[in-house]
């Protein structure tokens, strides 16, 4: 077994277990079929970039996770909210802007300092 199967069986089973989906569940959002994901999960397989694209996409999994996992050990703040930025339109990201730029704001101290 290639150590990129390897990757990818347990990236996959473990972003599955987060979102408390089923396996079946995992594969409709995937377009793929329930066996697909088993055989992906058990080390089992060799996908095509036809299943491959879709499923990362449909987990939110980082591909540096599957093609670097050395370089991924750590999960981090920063790249769970670059994934959940990436899944936002344009219009969605202005919006969230100004409040992204106030949090940050409150927790460096300057807004807190400007009240006092």
């Amino acid at each position: 077994m290639a150590d990129y199967s390897k990757s990818l069986g347990e990236v996959v089973y473990r972003e599955r277990k987060a979102q408390k989906i089923t396996q079946a569940q995992r594969a409709e959002l995937a377009g793929t079929t329930e066996q697909t994901i088993r055989k992906i999960e058990h080390n089992n397989s060799n996908l095509q970039m036809s299943v491959l694209f879709p499923l990362l996409r449909a987990l939110h999994i980082d591909p540096m996770e599957i093609f670097y996992p050395e370089a991924a050990q750590e999960t981090s703040a920063k790249k769970q909210l670059d994934m959940l930025v990436a899944q936002c339109s344009e219009a969605q990201l202005e919006a969230i802007i100004p409040i992204v730029s106030a949090a940050i704001e409150v927790f460096q101290g300057n807004l807190v300092a400007a009240i006092k």
